[in-house]
């Protein structure tokens, strides 16, 4: 993959290529993408994969929506410090809500509270993983799963 690059600017075009297991672990790795393509900044902020002057002269969709590594979090309000330049991830941002709305973390919740922008740290609290199996009252008619079913279908989600 290394090979492959822009023709205007010789630049590579793919950073690297992973396999599902090293980006994702528990249950479901297997329904992950085989390979991930981790696609190399092109530096003006678009990024493009299949245009037609890099494959082809057929006709081809450009797309320029890629998602980036790195993201931004602003928080304000009481108990934020300000000024904090932080390290995390994605799946810091829900631990991170649950604690500033006075909830518990579950321990099994992936990702954890974002101490370093809090101006008081610790006191995190954290409760055992709920079961979340619906009570018989909550749980749909088959006339209802067959509706949802439907709406899935219908929006491209199911087959």
């Amino acid at each position: 993959m290394s090979a492959l690059t822009d023709p205007y600017t010789g630049h590579a075009l793919v950073q690297r290529v992973y396999r599902r297991e090293e980006l994702y672990n528990g249950d479901y790795v297997s329904l992950a993408p085989d390979l991930v393509v981790h696609l190399a900044d092109d530096h003006t902020g678009v990024r493009t994969m299949g245009h037609s002057a890099l494959v082809s002269d057929a006709p081809t969709i450009r797309r320029n929506g890629q998602h980036r590594d790195n993201g931004i979090l602003f928080a304000v309000g009481p108990g934020i410090r300000s000024g904090q330049r932080l390290e995390g991830h994605l799946a810091d941002i829900a631990p991170t809500v649950l604690h500033l709305l006075g909830l518990p973390v579950p321990t099994d919740m992936d990702g954890h509270v974002l101490t370093e922008m809090l101006e008081q740290p610790e006191g995190v609290a954290y409760t055992e993983p709920a079961d979340f199996a619906a009570p018989d009252d909550l749980a749909l008619s088959e006339e209802e799963r067959q509706q949802v079913e439907d709406r899935l279908k219908g929006l491209g989600y199911l087959e």
